[in-house]
Order: C-alpha cells, then structure tokens, then sequence
C-alpha cells in the first residue's frame, strides 16, 4: 500500500490534531498481472506466470534484477511499484531509476566513477521506454545518439545491436544517423562460407558468428526508417535467418551446440521475438519430425526447480518470459545477453536535528547501498546514522525517544526541499544532503544546511573546547569520534609506548611500534574499504577557523576526514588555523627529499595545518580517517610529521581504532601530517628470478597473512590451485566472515572441512554455484575462465567496453566469454606473450597470487 504526492510525514502530524484522517483513503494498486484473454495455450500463459515468479523470488533473494528483465515483466502486466516488487526499502523501478539517475556518460571514467557502457545504458532505456519516463527516455538516448559513429556505438556487436533496438522501441531511432546505422549493421554481416548470414566479430583473420547478435541485428535493421520498402536490409533479413534455422534440433529448439553450446532456452526465445517482430509464425519453422521453437519453448524450457534453461539464471527466464508473451499474442520485442547493472554504494551527507535544536547526529557523511533495508531512500540516510528510530511502514514516529506529539514530529527534505512522499519512498543521489528535524512549526522549512557548518566548511562547535579528551571526542563529527578504550589509551600512550611526545622518531630508524592498536574486534569487509577509500579520495580538505586563544575550537572538514581538537589556552594568541590536504604525489612528497623512507607506503594524504610552525601550550588532538587495504598491519602504521630542518619523517605517539578507521595523536606544533605504514613481507625459497613478476605479491600478501605458504619456507609457485583452495583465498582477501553455520548447499562439501566455511559464506552471496548436480568439485584445479566468472560476481564488474582479440578466442567457452572480457578490462587478467588467453589452463598459485593483489589494490 503506498500514498501518492502526499507528504505523509507532514500530514500525518496535521491530520493528527485537525481529526481529518478519514479524509485521506489509502489507494491500492494491484500489483499481480492480468490473465491474457486471447486464443493463446493455457500453458503459454502459465509458464508466463512461472518465469515471472522464478524471477521474483531472485529479486526477493537479493539479486539484481536488470533493465531487460523489467521490460519484460512490465510488458507482462507487472507494476513494478507495487509491493510485490519490493527488496530492502526499494521497489525494483526504484532501483532501476535510481540507476538510471546517476548516469552522466557512457563508457567514461570521471574521477573514480565508470559511467556504464552501450549495453547497459540501451537495457535501461527499454525498461523507460515501457514506462513512459519521458525525460529520462530522453536523457539516455541523447546519450546514446551522443555516441553513435559511422562505427556503431562501441563497434561491437555485442552491444550495438541492443542499442539500436532500444532506441527503436523508445521511438527515438529516427534521430541517428539513418545511412550510418544501415551501413554499420550491414557490415558486420558475413558474406561467405558457412557462417553467410551471421553477425559477428572479425579478429584478425577470422571471423566469430554470434547467434545471439544476429537475431538482434535482423530486429534492429527493422527499426531503421524505410526498412520495409529496403532490398538490401530485407536481403541481409533473408540471410540472417537462414542463417539461424541452421541450428534448428530434433526437439525443436534453435539453438549453437558446437563448439560450445548456448543456452537453448534463450537461442530459441530469441528466434521466436525475431519471428514475431518480422511477423512471421514461429510455429511454422517446423523440423523434420514436425517440431517448431514454439512446441519446444511450451514442452521443454522450463525445469523442475521452477528455473528456465540450463543457465537457470534471470536471464534465460526473462528471454522465456518475452517468448511468452508473444506466443501469447501480446507482442514485444527485444533480447540479448544483458549486462547487470552494478547499483553502487553512495555517500549521502545527513544532518538529525532534534528537539530545541540539539543536534542528534552529523553534519556527517554515510554509506548507502541498495541492499540495505530501505535502499537508497532518505529513510534509509537515517537508519544509516545508527541513531534509535521507531517507524509505521516507513513513517517515522520517533527518533532518539524524541516522539511525534499532536502537530509536533519528524520531518526531512532533500537538498533543501521537502518532498511530498514518505522517506522511504523518496530516492537519494551520491551527495545529496539529507536533514531530518524535529519540528515544532509544521509552516517552516526547518534548518539549512548551511546553518549546521560555518562559512569556511568547518564543523560548528561549542565556544569553549573542554580539557578532557571524551568531552573533546564528543564535539566531533560522528564519523572521527573515537572509541572509549582509544581515547583511553591516547591519555597514557608515552607511558605505553616507552616514548616520550617531545622525542624524535625518525621513520627510517624506528625499531618499535609507534602505536597503540585498539578496536580489532570489528572487521570491515573489501567493499566497506573500498567505499570508503573512494570517499577519501573524492574530498579534498581545505579549511579554515579563527580561533581565539582563551576559548580553543574544534576544526573538521565537513566530510569528517580530518578533525583538530585545540583546547582553551592551548594556543599563545589568537590565529586563523588552516587545513588543507596536498596528494602525496605532489610537492614532492612521493619522490626526492620528501619521500617516505623505502619499505614504508602512505595511507593518507598529507595535511598541511597552518600556520606553519605554530606550537601550543598544551597538546592538540589531531584525528585523520584512515582506509587501509588488507595488506596494511595496523600494528605497522605511523602517524607522521615531515621535519624540514633535518628532512626526515617522524613519527608521532598515535592510537589506531580500528573500529572506527581513524588514527589519534596529541601534538604541540603545526606541521605536514600524514600517515604511513610499513610493509610485511615474507621470502620464500622457491620464489626465484623465474617468478619475478610475483615474487613482490606473494611477499606481501604472506606477510599480511593473506595467502600461507606450504610450510615456513616454501611458496610452490607452480603448483596448481584448486577450487576450495580459490574461494579460500578470495574470501580471506575480502575479508570475509567464514564461520560456518549448518551445512553447505553442496553434497560433496562436508561441514567438517577446512574450506567449508568459505565455500558456504561466498556461495550465499551467490558468487559460486557449482555445478547442475549440486556439487562444487573443491578438489578440481580451477580453470582461468572459471577464475573469471568469479572474479566477475564476486566483485560486481561492469561489461567490458570492448571483446579482446585473444588468439585462442574460440577456445573460451560462451559461458565465460563476458566474465573473461570484464576481468581483463579490469586488469585481474591478463593473456600471455603469445597471444594468448588459455581459458582451460589450470590456475597456479603465483597466478592466484598476482590476481589477490589486484584485488586488494584497485580502486
């Protein structure tokens, strides 16, 4: 049940005082699809029914759930609004226009952000197409017609031809380029031999037919303007479906069986859309015994366990589900292998105001991700915040024990506006600015966000920053605030530490710990760091307060990475104090004089605090956000100043907590500060000038205690890994809880088993499935295209803008092909010397190594 335009949250606390409740009636939308009155089968209609199930409890289970696929099942009378359709807070439109919202290019990087490519942008652009999103139809086939060249959009048919039949249905077609589309379409066909007909790709000499890209092709060639008075674009239709019944089995399917075989399921769906959009029976392409795609797709698509084609995955069902409906009669057109659009996690800047203008939390930054529980929603900002909520069916009734009484309650709106929905339905950007309040004036608009920071972007504080370090820790932002067990040990860390604060502890020279680790109970998983890695980079600190010496102040970056703590008297007499972050490949911080000593890597940038060379009476509190990747010890970092008189680093008495990511340090002048960290390494006998090329990953990632050797002194570089031993090492490198809770999905892993726990936590978030009778083989060695497939779930890669020119292409089976693409447009892959790529070659465990780093190193 959902409330449309209007503001629940306001009018809730309104209508509570004003008794006009009963003026407002909940409008239900049905959200189940209609039964097909037409002279289709009853078993057509039902198997309709079956896919959109299958593909409902996917989307229930946490899967993300394509642009194609909500074409489809919009197609298929589905509201996708509805309850029905509703995963952790966001309905699957949501996610989809969410998605779709954060699009600003194709195929770019911008910073740290990758713009989606051809494919992914045409599948979202189908589902807006069926939802009449005029403007976002619009947005992304500007973008599209933006990109179109007398090349295609990528010239690839792998994701050209799926564009230009989204254009075609979104009725925007017309606005390309008509020659060039016809010419590029055209050419991409073979004219010879076996494969004349076919569309495909062209490798060196060799040409590689796609059945898939065909059938899309003969659509796409239909949508051009005056194709159906065209000879040359019904020629080359003749041609290509001559070209697909080849393919036609005993059973009646279509589908490539050599060298490799297709998904039969999809090959034949995709024929019968073909066959309908041309206007053509599918029933009628009969084969010798009598069997036509449509006898096939009714008698054999669907299996037992209510899935669709041997893939068994949302794809083969939402293809089952498009054959469907046109055999229902209810056209449609459309189909290929889609690629999953990644919703990423977003950073989303909130503020909670409470009674009397307290404030309950922030100006503060948090991490959303689509599957939280409300999604990507203002209401999910707030339960980001770990502040104590009570809701109604996603209306807030208290917050932080503060409750809604008569006209007064909780409020919020979205970059300065109040929105006319509730917070759970309201979607949320990456860097939208999120206030909730409590009002007491259901007229106002409540705070701004500028009133919460001063004019110069520093957190607002107390006049009088306290003496005591909790006190001082309290006036922070949220996200620097440190434990209590890491502000207790910052009170006595020269004492636990053995040093002194005035000593000097150049980098270089160091033989102890310079820290003091607290809070490593808590464990951030790869994906956690990397977000947050990302939010770091995407700031840049620059900040500035006038502090006046008998009062002290709290001096923070309003994304909460750096925070200065000056106490009342601390400083001599009055002075602006300044922040401002320098990258540590600038000013000659990475190389020369200014470099860290060699074995030590940086974990921050390095702030400047300003001015230089001021000193205290008492000591400040200087708190920097850290994101250390794996390979980091926490017990191996340094906080650091750079002594210009002598030109050394110099490390400072500092407190690592771990559980919050920041470091602390007391200091009584103003310097460059950073924090480095030494590497861990380990040597291994065995790793010798053959193994070069990851000799320096296997050390690290031993001495990080990632990858083990086979005893103390040997790595067995050579030796091949296999699939336990894999996941194993995946699951450590993203930092993974394994325990073991009952036993795992497959029959040949026993619970009792070194690798058990790793194999069920990374099969339950789907990155493994094994094999069609429910094993896992662990003791097989693992294949490279297999590494890839994983690879690819497990870290949520985008297609690859472009297929690579590998010699033993054909080699690569058509189940991996797009995995190994993603992986080695990511750089976890790569081919070797020859040309390359040995998809079917065991994976050695120097090769596992070089791919973990990787992992653990990119952005």
């Amino acid at each position: 049940m959902t409330f449309k335009r209007i503001n629940r949250q306001l009018i809730s606390i309104i209508l509570a005082t004003c008794l006009l409740i009963s003026i407002f009636v909940p409008f239900i939308v049905a959200g189940k699809a209609q039964a097909a009155e037409n002279p289709a089968t009853l078993a057509s209609t039902e198997l309709a029914d079956k896919a959109v199930r299958f593909i409902n409890d996917k989307f229930k289970a946490g899967e993300n759930i394509d642009g194609y696929a909500a074409y489809v099942l919009t197609a298929a009378g589905e509201d996708l609004t509805s309850t029905e359709w509703v995963y952790q807070g966001a309905t699957l439109k949501q996610k989809i226009i969410a998605s779709v919202d954060a699009i600003r290019d194709i195929g770019t990087v911008s910073g740290d952000v990758y713009y989606p490519n051809t494919k992914t942008v045409a599948l979202d652009l189908l589902a807006l197409s069926k939802w009449q999103e005029t403007d976002r139809i619009n947005k992304l086939a500007d973008l599209l017609i933006k990109k179109h060249t007398d090349k295609g959009f990528e010239n690839s048919v792998y994701s050209d031809m799926w564009a230009y039949i989204a254009l075609g249905e979104a009725g925007k077609i017309g606005d390309l380029d008509a020659a060039k589309a016809k010419s590029y379409i055209l050419g991409k066909q073979s004219k010879t031999g076996d494969v004349a007909g076919a569309w495909g790709e062209t490798w060196g000499d060799a040409f590689f037919p796609d059945f898939l890209s065909t059938a899309q092709a003969i659509r796409a060639l239909t949508y051009l303007p005056g194709a159906d008075s065209d000879s040359e674009i019904k020629s080359a239709i003749d041609n290509g479906l001559a070209y697909l019944k080849k393919f036609q089995q005993s059973d009646g399917s279509i589908y490539v069986t050599a060298p490799w075989p297709d998904d039969p399921v999809v090959d034949t769906s995709e024929v019968i859309i073909t066959l309908k959009k041309l206007g053509q029976d599918p029933a009628s392409w009969k084969n010798s015994q009598g069997l036509s795609p449509v006898d096939y797709m009714l008698k054999n698509a669907l299996n037992v366990d209510g899935s669709f084609g041997p893939m068994k995955n949302v794809f083969g069902a939402a293809e089952a589900l498009s054959a469907f409906l046109v055999i229902d009669g209810e056209g449609g057109s459309g189909g290929t292998t889609p690629s999953v659009p990644v919703l990423q996690e977003i950073n989303v800047d909130i503020a909670v105001v409470g009674k009397d203008g307290d404030l309950l939390f922030g100006p503060d930054t948090v991490i959303l991700s689509p599957d939280d529980r409300w999604g990507l929603t203002a209401l999910g900002a707030l339960d980001a915040t770990g502040l104590d909520y009570v809701d109604d069916d996603g209306f807030v009734k208290s917050v932080e024990g503060q409750a809604n009484s008569g006209m007064n309650g909780w409020m919020y709106k979205v970059n300065g506006r109040v929105p006319k929905v509730l917070a759970s339905e309201k979607a949320v950007e990456d860097g939208d600015e999120v206030i909730w309040w409590y009002s007491t004036d259901y007229s106002s608009s409540g705070p701004t966000w500028g009133s919460l920071l001063d004019k110069n972007g520093a957190v607002l504080s107390q006049d009088s920053v306290p003496q005591d370090l909790k006190e001082q820790n309290n006036s922070l932002p949220t996200s620097l605030q440190a434990s209590g067990e890491a502000l207790d040990v910052l009170g006595d860390i020269q004492r636990k530490l053995g040093i002194k604060q005035d000593d000097n502890l150049p980098l270089a020279e160091i033989r102890n710990k310079t820290v003091v680790v607290v809070g490593r109970d808590k464990s951030w998983t790869l994906d956690e760091i990397k977000v947050l890695k990302k939010q770091l980079k995407d700031n840049s600190v620059n900040v500035s307060k006038d502090v006046a010496s008998d009062k002290g102040a709290i001096i923070a970056d309003e994304k909460g990475e750096v925070a200065l703590a000056v106490p009342e008297g601390a400083l001599k007499k009055d002075v602006k104090i300044t922040v401002k972050e320098t990258g540590f490949n600038s000013q000659g911080y990475s190389s020369g004089a200014k470099a860290l000593p060699q074995g030590f890597l940086p974990v921050t940038d390095v702030y400047s605090f300003g001015p230089d060379g001021t000193t205290f009476n008492t000591p400040v509190t200087v708190t920097l956000k850290i994101a250390p990747t794996p390979l980091i010890n926490p017990d191996n970092i340094s906080m650091v100043w750079f002594d210009e008189k002598n030109g050394k680093w110099v490390a400072v008495p500092a407190v690592v907590d771990v559980s919050n990511n920041i470091v602390i340090a007391r200091v009584k002048h103003f310097s460059d500060f950073a924090v480095a960290a030494k590497e861990s390494r380990k040597d291994f006998a065995d790793i010798d000038d053959s193994h070069a090329w990851a000799k320096d990953n296997i050390e690290l990632l031993a001495g990080a205690g990632i990858l083990n050797g086979i005893d103390g002194t040997h790595f067995e570089p050579q030796r091949a890994v296999t699939r336990a031993e894999f996941v194993s090492m995946l699951a450590r490198a993203l930092n993974l809880d394994t325990k073991i809770a009952g036993n795992t999905v497959f029959k040949d892993v026993k619970a009792d088993v070194w690798y058990a726990g790793a194999i069920q936590t990374v099969s339950g978030k789907n990155i493994i499935t094994g094999y069609e009778d429910g094993t896992f083989r662990p003791n097989n060695t693992i294949t490279r295209q297999e590494m890839a497939v994983i690879l690819t779930r497990a870290l949520k890669l985008l297609p690859a803008d472009k297929a690579y020119d590998f010699k033993d292409l054909n080699k690569i089976s058509s189940w991996s092909k797009d995995s190994v693409y993603s992986a080695v447009s990511y750089g976890l892959l790569k081919g070797f010397q020859d040309g390359t790529f040995k998809p079917a070659d065991a994976a050695s465990r120097a090769q596992c190594a070089v791919i973990i780093y990787r992992i653990l190193t990119s952005d």
